[in-house]
């Protein structure tokens, strides 16, 4: 295991790249759970988008989980998934690729998981024209982006892309329609559940994987290219090294798409 000093320096954001932004995810409270910020009229968020509070459960199962329906949980892969270090929607081949810049415990992106992804899967991704790769990012200025427990979420994550791709997007959409946002909630145990709901090989090493140190190399790559571009809040799409914020302007998101994939034809 590396040093944690040293660590942490690579995954240092210079204080400001995660902690400005517009209707996303973008810091840190001190007790460790998700900092909202506003929108572009100014107007305060709640603690989720639409008002309400997420669900919560106590005990060791994460309890009666809802399915999720839509173009997101039946994304295609590439045939050549196994050589892409990041999960992928798509065929691998497409003219265009943007990335998705989200966290597992924010509750944005969650709610732009269950909404408006769905209409950009089928429209962009399904037909072949767009390649959407998706980056977890579980940190904030080198400390856990919404509590303790959110850099084991993103390496269950990795985890299931690497050993079991086919069944990544189905465990994706499952996991943001029984997001959680409570500080140590995701254990092992609980996100073993949700993977085995969403149809996980039993040969993915979850436990391993949340409790361990494994794929931090990729999640220390990400970080960089957080800090490089900058992507200032999730979710944001990056289309042609423009940054975008769908939860913001999603017809200006797609504009975007449309025009890229223009250019590639």
């Amino acid at each position: 295991m590396r040093d944690e000093s040293t660590r942490r320096a690579v995954l240092g954001l210079a204080g400001t790249t995660i902690a400005v932004g517009l209707a996303g995810c973008s810091g840190l409270t001190s007790d460790g759970s998700a900092e909202t910020n506003e929108r572009a009229d100014g107007s305060g968020e709640p603690a989720t988008p639409d008002g309400t509070e997420t669900p919560e459960s106590g005990g060791s199962d994460p309890g009666e989980l809802s399915e999720p329906t839509g173009a997101v949980r039946s994304a295609a892969i590439p045939e050549n998934a196994a050589d892409r270090d990041y999960p992928i929607a798509g065929t691998g081949s497409a003219g265009v690729e943007a990335t998705l810049y989200g966290g597992w415990k924010c509750s944005y992106t969650a709610s732009f998981v269950k909404g408006e992804l769905n209409d950009l899967i089928g429209t962009y991704v399904e037909p072949g024209d767009v390649d959407l790769e998706f980056r977890a990012v579980p940190y904030d200025n080198g400390e856990p982006f919404h509590g303790d427990d959110e850099p084991g979420v993103a390496r269950a994550g990795q985890a299931v892309w690497n050993e079991d791709p086919e069944s990544f997007w189905p465990y994706f959409a499952y996991l943001f329609e029984n997001q959680r946002t409570t500080n140590d909630w995701y254990s092992a145990e609980r996100i073993r559940a949700v993977a085995d709901a969403a149809g996980v090989s039993d040969a993915v090493n979850i436990e391993a994987a949340v409790d361990g140190d494994a794929y931090e190399e990729r999640i220390d790559a990400t970080m960089k290219r957080v800090d490089e571009i900058p992507v200032a809040a999730v979710p944001r799409l990056v289309v042609a090294d423009e940054v975008y914020a769908p939860t913001v302007d999603f017809k200006e998101t797609r504009r975007a798409l449309d025009a890229a994939v223009r250019g590639g034809e």
